[in-house]
């Protein structure tokens, strides 16, 4: 049996992403103020990605190079996106038109206490949910803006994934 460990950002692993891919199964992801440049794809894992200090030192910044944040690998609630300011972000329109914060595909992750702003995508440009069904709470969504005839500059959602308890 092993035991979920917490690996931290930058002193551990000096990029998140770094720390997400070597993070398996009910690790924490925990992260020190500060500015990240990059884009995070959590591939699959039931992780926390968690800031230590919240989103207003905190801040993930897409450099209009993708989506933030992705789940399109099945992620279900113990997949978990805590307490950061996502930011800058732009899908290249060779993948997808949705979801500039955070693109949500088939997957069903637990997104809370986030500051969504300054994004860009034809639909869902704070975030996109496609056939998914995940848990939005506490969120602060806005400044986010649509750049084509699509719909939804804050949140859309397209079709979703009904959930059994």
């Amino acid at each position: 049996v092993r035991v979920p460990v917490t690996i931290r950002v930058p002193s551990d692993q000096p990029t998140i992403q770094s720390a997400i891919n070597v993070a398996t199964f009910g690790d924490t992801v925990l992260v020190a103020p500060g500015t990240y440049p990059e884009n995070i794809n959590f591939g699959g894992k039931a992780i926390t990605v968690t800031s230590e200090s919240g989103p207003q030192v905190t801040v993930i910044d897409g450099g209009n190079a993708d989506s933030v944040a992705i789940f399109n690998s099945g992620e279900g609630r113990g997949s978990v996106l805590n307490g950061f300011t996502l930011q800058n972000g732009r899908p290249p329109s060779s993948r997808s038109s949705q979801g500039g914060g955070i693109l949500i595909q088939n997957s069903s992750p637990t997104i809370t206490n986030n500051v969504i702003t300054n994004n860009q995508a034809c639909e869902g440009a704070g975030i996109g949910i496609s056939l998914s069904s995940p848990l939005i709470q506490l969120n602060t969504i806005t400044g986010n803006h649509n750049i084509c005839s699509g719909q939804g500059g804050g949140i859309s959602i397209r079709g979703l994934l009904l959930r059994r308890s």
